[in-house]
């Protein structure tokens, strides 16, 4: 995987685990819960960015 996909994982993996944290200390969860959905929306705008323009595109024309 490139970079960027790593970033993204790596994003996703931190969200994941700020949304766990909050549950374990409950008086920092609202920060916790925070953390993690801007986490969360990092590594999905990544991904909308990085894939998007892949995703979006028209299929190859087939041969023959």
């Amino acid at each position: 995987a490139g970079p960027g996909t790593v970033a993204l994982y790596i994003a996703l993996v931190a969200s994941v685990l700020l949304r766990l944290a909050a549950g374990l200390w409950p008086d920092a969860a609202p920060l916790l819960y925070a953390a993690s959905g801007l986490a969360w929306i990092a590594a999905f705008g990544g991904f909308a960015l990085l894939y998007g323009p892949a995703l979006l595109r028209a299929p190859a024309a087939k041969a023959g």
